[in-house]
């Protein structure tokens, strides 16, 4: 650890604080968690036993003094926190959804400095197609079929199913349009289902979205727990090219496994049958030839829940992925987008659920 790490706040220590954001900033040696706040007792106390040079509590105010501090609460409480946080001065990096309603979004978006926690912009299947794009596997306006499925039929009484912050749109869906956005570019016209499938639900728990570009491309984004996990995680086709990632990333199953970036598992695939030791092979890029011969090989690209705070160098197995691409193919063109107004732009879009006109 660097001598003066910068001290960081943690503010909620749920399924959020606890899984995915207090092992993200350990594993950088220039942060310290200095600060967990959190009003449930139990957590109190789980943090406390896993943090113990950390001040826990519920009392905000103790962020005062932080470098930064990551809002990992419910989406119903987040602009209000972070409200809170910027007239005590500090940072902040808030989850997604950054608010539940476009008037929310606005008003955080004066609040500097801001930034959302887009964390699977450096998944190994989107660094895959970000590489892929940057090599000029594909010109033109591209379809893109983007899915974060899986089969989970009971509904769990929690937030995710309150009609205020709830519904899988905001949990889910800030991703998938992030990486499409950033992709393919800012969006124009947006088609939307919206369904409450299983018994229980009251929030939706099935969506489909279809965004039409400012370039002519398409992405149609699938996700919930009422999906085939074994879809492919991505397809994108553009003109005679077409990419399949079937594998989704890793990172989040191994930080539920207890992993952190640094092990030396990170990033590895599950081990074989028969054998203890994790597989470090890298799954290849299949890239048939463009009259349909015999496919060539390539590394995919690694993942990085590390990359923003620290590029990881970690370079051992990632998803497999199928591409079809004629030569002379050049890098889809276009101005992407990456600023923190994606949210607000995701958040008009959501208003905007209408049917394209025939």
């Amino acid at each position: 650890m660097s001598e003066h790490p910068l001290p960081v706040a943690l503010i909620g220590f749920g399924g959020a604080g606890a899984g995915l954001h207090a092992p993200l900033v350990g594993a950088h040696s220039a942060f310290a968690l200095s600060v967990v706040v959190t009003r449930n007792q139990e957590r109190q106390r789980a943090a406390k036993a896993r943090f113990p040079a950390a001040q826990v509590g519920s009392d905000l105010t103790a962020a005062k003094g932080c470098a930064v501090a990551v809002v990992a609460v419910p989406p119903a409480s987040r602009a209000r926190i972070v409200d809170q946080l910027h007239d005590l001065g500090t940072h902040v990096v808030v989850d997604k959804p950054m608010a539940t309603d476009l008037r929310e979004a606005e008003q955080l978006l004066g609040h500097a400095p801001l930034a959302i926690f887009h964390n699977r912009r450096w998944d190994s299947d989107f660094l895959t197609l970000r590489r892929l794009q940057g090599e000029g596997a594909w010109a033109g306006p591209a379809r893109l079929e983007s899915r974060l499925q899986w089969w989970q039929p009971t509904v769990r009484d929690s937030w995710r199913n309150h009609p205020t912050g709830g519904g899988i749109l905001l949990e889910v869906g800030p991703h998938l349009i992030d990486q499409a956005i950033t992709l393919l570019g800012p969006v124009v016209d947006v088609y939307a289902e919206l369904d409450a499938r299983r018994p229980g639900a009251i929030a939706e728990d099935d969506v489909f979205l279809a965004l039409r570009h400012a370039d002519g491309s398409l992405s149609h984004l699938s996700m919930g727990p009422v999906g085939d996990a074994h879809s492919p995680r991505f397809e994108l086709t553009a003109g005679g090219t077409r990419i399949t990632l079937g594998t989704p990333d890793r990172q989040q199953e191994q930080l539920a496994e207890g992993l952190a970036p640094g092990d030396d598992t990170w990033g590895c695939r599950t081990p074989t049958t028969g054998s203890s030791e994790p597989d470090r092979s890298h799954p290849p890029l299949s890239t048939p030839s463009a009259g349909g011969g015999k496919p060539s090989t390539m590394p995919s690209s690694p993942g990085s829940a590390r990359t923003p705070r620290h590029r990881c160098r970690h370079r051992r197995a990632w998803p497999r992925c199928e591409s079809s691409t004629p030569p002379g193919a050049r890098t889809l063109k276009g101005t992407l987008s990456h600023s923190w107004k994606d949210d607000r732009r995701w958040t008009r879009a959501r208003r905007r659920q209408k049917r394209p006109t025939s």
